[in-house]
């Protein structure tokens, strides 16, 4: 545990080194900072100027890229990318805009996206980065707090007046997540461990079978992306009024270990490695509507699954309602394990996705793996045309191309769920999304849990 905490401090900060150095890079980035200080005449040389507005970054960028995260998710279009009306959203719902202030009503917040758009001789883009949304930030701070003629502080001090004042009092209670929190309090156990390796295969073919190709997608990825997360909840029909796609979503995103390389050509940014989706499958447990053992057993219900089956076929008139707990809403205090939710979750899940109206519909783990992997091999051969095929018949094909190889993948799948070292996975396959679970060790330890990092 103590190794996954340090990992993620390191790339927070490696993160934000990331951001700086890209900023700092803008031609015109650092002549506005400059002429900023002196607007307040300071005596701090050019390079104590940078310096200073690069430790008050530093000090507010894990809340500058929470937001960047929830306002990203609230726009129509990219979701790692924040667009105009998602950024409108934002400078509206946190109170940064200020129709009485001279330099920082709402169309002076539009041109100042605009201005963080432009790339240095290059056509304006219709979306921020994360980075240039620590741009616009500051750049608001400094015409909010830095410009104005009543007690002008410096651009250092503009972004804390920012937060202080306007972020941490405006900004909805949903944003400022920490996703740390879950992992350590709720998802790092021995219990939930239990649960996920009990559920093992299926839980692989479900990842391998979800992998689809996004709307603008050439080739299936050979990671899950959010289009394929969302998918696998609409055909268990886990959605309802409160756990919608939205919630997904966040799931999804949340769910993300941070990269370096933060831009849409990288994988590891917009899609989500197994360890992450099994995350994100917890994150979704969390807060989906799910009734304990005693509240199915006292209204009549024989498992939760009957209890969902009776709901989407309108059976449950004229038996007691089950209502929906107040900690099951995403950002509630949790009242019952996480481990107890994952294995209702994944009952109702598993056998959704095997129902047959007026059919038998007795839970058979090995027909599920069947049907999965069998969608799996027909999403394959669909993003498989010939000349791929003539490709991958080369040597030199390209690694990313082996995924497709059935025959390969079948025979690899065999044995390598139970260590990595039996072989290896096909090329282009991502190792790092599996773990080497060793039977023989004994639990006790946080180094054997299920989401410990090799």
């Amino acid at each position: 545990m103590a190794l996954l905490i340090a990992g993620w401090a390191m790339c927070e900060c490696l993160t934000l080194a990331r951001d700086v150095a890209a900023l700092m890079e803008k031609e015109k980035f650092v002549p506005m900072i400059k002429r900023s200080f002196e607007l307040v005449e300071s005596p701090l040389t050019v390079e104590e100027m940078v310096q200073a507005t690069k430790d008050a970054m530093e000090e507010f960028h894990l809340e500058m890229v929470q937001l960047f995260d929830y306002y990203s998710l609230l726009g129509s279009g990219n979701p790692y990318e924040m667009q105009l009306n998602a950024y409108s959203s934002f400078v509206e719902e946190c109170g940064v805009a200020d129709n009485s202030s001279e330099f920082c009503k709402k169309s002076d917040c539009d041109t100042m996206f605009i201005q963080t758009t432009y790339v240095d001789g290059a056509v304006a883009a219709k979306q921020l980065s994360r980075y240039q949304f620590c741009e616009v930030f500051l750049r608001i701070a400094i015409a909010k707090f830095c410009m104005t003629t009543v007690s002008p502080v410096d651009p250092a001090a503009s972004l804390a007046k920012l937060f202080e004042e306007c972020i941490r009092l405006n900004a909805p209670s949903n944003v400022m997540v920490d996703r740390d929190a879950f992992r350590k309090d709720r998802l790092y156990n021995g219990e939930c461990d239990n649960v996920y390796i009990q559920h093992m295969k299926v839980l692989q073919a479900l990842y391998s079978r979800y992998r689809i190709r996004s709307k603008d997608g050439e080739r299936r990825p050979t990671l899950l992306n959010v289009e394929g997360f969302a998918k696998l909840f609409e055909d268990a029909r886990l959605y309802d009024a409160y756990f919608t796609l939205q919630e997904t979503r966040f799931c999804f995103m949340w769910s993300r270990m941070y990269t370096l390389k933060e831009d849409s050509s990288n994988q590891k940014f917009t899609n989500l490695t197994y360890v992450d989706f099994l995350e994100a499958l917890g994150r979704a447990a969390d807060c989906l509507h799910l009734p304990t053992d005693e509240e199915l057993r006292s209204n009549g219900y024989a498992d939760a699954f009957t209890w969902k089956i009776s709901i989407e076929l309108g059976l449950e008139q004229n038996a007691p309602i089950i209502h929906r707990r107040t900690s099951s809403h995403m950002h509630n205090v949790k009242t019952r394990p996480l481990h107890e939710k994952l294995s209702t979750m994944f009952d109702i899940m598993f056998r959704r996705l095997l129902y047959v109206p007026g059919g038998m519909n007795d839970y058979n783990k090995d027909a599920l793996i069947r049907m999965l992997k069998k969608k799996d091999m027909e999403a394959n051969g669909a993003a498989f045309g010939e000349h791929d095929a003539e490709d991958f018949e080369n040597e030199n094909a390209p690694e990313t191309e082996q995924q497709y190889n059935v025959e390969e993948w079948a025979a690899w799948e065999a044995g390598a769920y139970e260590s990595l070292e039996d072989g290896g996975a096909p090329k282009g396959f991502d190792e790092g999304a599996y773990y080497e679970y060793d039977s023989g060790q004994e639990y006790g330890s946080d180094d054997y849990y299920f989401f410990s990092f090799y």
